[in-house]
């Protein structure tokens, strides 16, 4: 956050020494409000740090390029680019606009060989401090094994989350945004004219120099990033890769913007430049307060998981017996666990290290399933750490799925072995159906107090097999409710052979305690009231039900609830 601060102070006294007071005032609005920039300042990894070095560095060179005779005004520059160097190494497409910018100068002041004499000596200084960090082996041999794992080139994308912000609603911006086939959208090319338009504008009314300035910093790493993934095909392109961008394209829009606001060749004030302005600057400001939006309240945005939510889940639901495992080393997990997790389950990481072999995952989980009663699961997609996928393939393949939820962007999944034992029955209950199966008692997840319409449920049912039946059974769990539109007081179901035919009825056995799990979707349109969760048997074949306890009743009665809003 720190960082950011000084971002936006230099950013302030940079564009006020490229077009004025206003320019600076416009360049610190929209700086103070890029959510690129917002998002990468409260981001834990250096990338703010980077853009701060990168725009102090741009501050130095102008202020060097004033009187560029004087060889002390570039010793401020030659430290802020190598620090900002050494900070992160793909600082070096700004260095190459930097040489760009002092070509076009040389170029509108030849012949001029003190200022090409003095640049070549500030260009060597800053190569012998640089190249101890970027001649070492340990990056050339980094960068023969680097796999690169952003996209394919995409600049427009670039264009539009340095201006507008990339986390639009789907009406606005391309859908994935990364995919170029999907390139085009209303903010991306809203993006791109303002940027052109922006280029003009300062061009026919600000000091050329200025232009160059803000122009070959704000193109020059877009575009060379861009030419990196297309002529190599491989994923480079990311806009964080080139984040100090930003700054140079918030110059370059205040530049435009602000010169256009300002008196014409008549020394007067022009009520359609003024409009002009102010309707861009206005659009571009309500594009990133939407973004804002969306980075703050939009889960597909977010910058991480919401553990704190993710702890209540588990809190409430995860206990003693149970094991949660998350499947990639992120110290905000056992952070929030040990912080925030109230209840008494343990946790791990599991693989221990990266990207075992299946068998070495298969017997680390078979050693601890066999120790816990619930696996608590939440995966995550990493070619880092697992990734063959194999807990989750272990899970599914071993254990019986009981529920599935998700926090956000983050999936809970729940397992459990296929036989139980009695401790782990939450609910106690005994119904005998047709004197071949005996309901021992039921879990939920997640309890019954948070049922509410347009939520999926779930169910243990555990069954002990009395005798075996001549033909299939079928195990059934209904919620009634209020009459419904079609007049059935049927509202969800869910029907399916014993552990989803993994067992027969014919061939069950007496000593067994099976676990059985199911899942009610109530409908979003479920009108409030009471309801009841009903379970039973049937003949698969006929449809007959099996009766309850030798009563009259085909179905028992698990509970009643009432349904919240």
């Amino acid at each position: 956050v720190l960082s950011s601060l000084i971002t936006l102070a230099i950013v302030w006294a940079l564009a006020r020494r490229l077009g004025g007071q206003r320019v600076g005032l416009i360049a610190l609005g929209l700086a103070g409000i890029s959510p690129f920039l917002i998002w990468y300042g409260q981001f834990a990894r250096n990338y703010s740090l980077w853009i701060m070095g990168s725009a102090l560095t741009l501050l130095c060179l102008w202020r060097a390029w004033q009187r560029p005779e004087q060889l002390t005004r570039w010793l401020p520059y030659v430290l802020t680019a190598a620090l900002t160097g050494y900070v992160f190494y793909l600082e070096a497409f700004l260095f190459v606009a930097h040489n760009a910018f002092a070509l076009t100068h040389l170029m509108r002041t030849w012949p001029n060989l003190r200022d090409l004499r003095t640049w070549v000596i500030v260009q060597l200084a800053l190569g012998a401090l640089l190249a101890p960090w970027y001649l070492r082996s340990a990056l050339f041999a980094n960068s023969q094994q680097y796999d690169p794992n952003a996209h394919a080139a995409n600049p427009l994308w670039g264009l539009q989350a340095f201006s507008l912000g990339d986390m639009l609603p789907a009406t606005l911006q391309a859908t994935p945004i990364f995919d170029p086939s999907a390139a085009v959208s209303v903010a991306s090319v809203l993006a791109l004219l303002i940027v052109l338009g922006a280029i003009v504008m300062a061009w026919l009314h600000a000091d050329r120099k200025a232009v160059w300035f803000v122009c070959w910093p704000s193109l020059v790493p877009l575009g060379s990033l861009s030419l990196l993934a297309a002529a190599t095909g491989r994923g480079y392109f990311h806009p964080r890769y080139i984040a100090a961008n930003a700054v140079p394209i918030v110059l370059l829009l205040a530049l435009g913007l602000g010169t256009l606001m300002g008196k014409d060749h008549r020394d007067q004030y022009t009520a359609w430049r003024v409009g002009a302005a102010a309707t861009v600057l206005l659009l571009i400001l309500g594009f990133n307060v939407v973004a804002l939006r969306g980075y703050h309240f939009d889960p597909q945005y977010a910058k991480g998981p919401d553990w704190i939510s993710i702890m209540a889940l588990l809190s409430a639901q995860a206990e003693e017996g149970d094991l949660v495992i998350h499947n990639y080393p992120d110290p905000a997990f056992g952070y929030y666990f040990d912080h925030y997790y109230s209840g008494e389950a343990s946790a791990i990481i599991q693989p221990a290290q990266a990207n075992p072999s299946p068998q070495e995952v298969a017997d680390s989980l078979a050693s601890l399933a066999s120790q816990h009663d619930q696996i608590w699961f939440m995966p995550v997609r990493s070619p880092y750490w697992d990734g063959g996928r194999e807990v989750l393939r272990w899970l599914e393949a071993e254990q019986q799925h009981v529920s599935d939820q998700w926090v956000g962007v983050i999936r809970v999944m729940q397992f459990a072995d296929w036989q139980a034992q009695s401790h782990e029955i939450n609910h106690p209950q005994s119904a005998v159906f047709g004197e071949a199966v005996e309901l021992a008692g039921y879990n939920l997840t997640p309890r019954r107090s948070a049922w509410s319409a347009g939520e999926t449920v779930h169910l243990e049912l555990f069954w002990r097999p009395l005798q075996t039946s001549d033909l299939p059974l079928t195990a059934f769990v209904h919620l009634v409710g209020p009459a419904g539109p079609d007049g059935s007081p049927l509202w969800a179901q869910d029907d399916h052979p014993p552990q989803q035919g993994r067992v027969d009825s014919r061939t069950w056995q007496s000593e067994w305690l099976l676990r059985d799990s199911f899942s009610l979707t109530i409908p979003p349109d479920a009108p409030l009231g009471r309801y009841q969760v009903l379970v039973g048997w049937y003949d698969a074949a006929s449809g007959a039900r099996l009766l309850v306890d030798e009563g009259p009743l085909d179905s028992h009665l698990l509970f009643s609830l009432e349904l919240s809003p």
